[in-house]
């Protein structure tokens, strides 16, 4: 990429907002308005949209393996939206933490996914509610083809 090829060069603060919004309105918006978001905004070390996703390659992050470049302990980050980080989301890793302490100063392995706190309740009902609807949908188009076959 050169300057002669209209090559600009790297966007940097509200300017890489700016371009990573053409695409990605959406989460540019719930980056810009998380703790993280505004500390990128107001250098203060906040990361960049391409400190966890690299420009272009458009990959999910590995929470907590990426956060690890910034931060030591990670513990409980696989269970937040890295996306949306304010202070109930710092509150609610606080609780998950206790929780994994815990387990561990009982001599017992932690869960994988340790029990969701109040927050995440909707998202645990409301994935439990979809996979309950993809398997009635099976069901339902299983029962329709063994009563079409006997026919």
């Amino acid at each position: 990429m050169s300057k002669s090829n209209g090559f600009i060069g790297v966007p940097v603060g509200k300017a890489m907002f700016d371009t990573c919004s053409q695409c990605h309105s959406e989460s540019v918006d719930r980056y810009a308005n998380s703790i993280m978001g505004k500390a990128y905004l107001d250098n203060k070390g906040g990361p960049s949209c391409v400190t966890c996703h690299d420009a272009h390659h458009n990959s999910m992050p590995e929470v907590p393996k990426v956060c690890e470049s910034c931060h030591k302990d990670t513990s409980g980050f696989d269970q937040i939206d890295p996306m949306n980080v304010n202070i109930t989301t710092i509150n609610t890793l606080s609780r998950i933490r206790i929780k994994i302490a815990g387990q561990k100063a009982r001599g017992n392995k932690p869960p994988l996914m340790p029990e969701f706190p109040e927050e995440l309740d909707a998202f645990q009902i409301g994935f439990v509610a979809f996979g309950a609807v993809i398997i009635l949908f099976i069901i339902g188009y299983i029962t329709y083809m063994l009563l079409e076959k006997r026919r």
